[in-house]
């Protein structure tokens, strides 16, 4: 019984400095995209990974398969990034 509420308690601080931690880079994120420092390719990126989520879980209306799915869709995306990158320093375009 004891060991139960550490755990929840030690459960409860992650969530929470999870969610502020978040909270901080989001509206870090939206002072700078307001304030006209922003680089469209870096937001693109970091979007991303939402995006495919959002997509999947539409489609497929199942969270576990959209999370899998999503996790495969951007190891493909890496492997041909890097792919592409090695190619690019290759050839010295």
């Amino acid at each position: 019984m004891g060991n139960f509420d550490i755990v929840g308690i030690a459960l409860g601080i992650f969530l929470a400095l999870s969610a502020a931690g978040i909270l901080v880079v989001v509206g870090f994120g939206l002072k700078n995209l307001f304030s006209g420092r922003h680089e469209w390719p870096k937001i693109a990126i970091l979007v991303l990974p939402f995006a495919i989520f959002g997509i999947l879980f539409a489609t497929l209306g199942d969270i576990t398969q959209a999370g899998v799915g999503t996790l495969i869709a951007m190891i493909l995306v890496m492997a041909l990034l890097i792919v592409l990158s090695s190619i690019r320093t290759t050839f010295k375009f």
